[in-house]
């Protein structure tokens, strides 16, 4: 098998599993399924505190802030030097 099959195929899982992935993990404790209702009162209470006194707004991932993500100019520059080193 040559090297390009082997990444290619490592790409898929890849892929496949992060698509898994993104369906299934909750994106709050309130949400998650598979913990009991006193475990997911004490998961939020847990996170209310670690953010206590700041201003941090947690945004559900929606295409806006993905364009916005991708359009960024330092994470442009950070993929071109990773992805393209010469």
């Amino acid at each position: 098998m040559s090297w390009r099959a082997i990444f290619f195929f490592e790409g898929i899982i890849s892929i496949g599993s992060g698509l898994v992935a993104y369906a299934l993990v909750p994106n709050e404790p309130g949400t998650a399924k598979f913990l009991k209702p006193e475990e997911r009162l004490l998961a939020e209470e847990r996170v209310r505190r670690e953010h206590a006194g700041s201003k941090v707004i947690i945004e559900a991932t929606k295409g806006k802030l993905m364009l916005k993500g991708f359009t960024n100019l330092n994470v442009s520059r950070i993929s071109r030097q990773h992805l393209c080193p010469d």
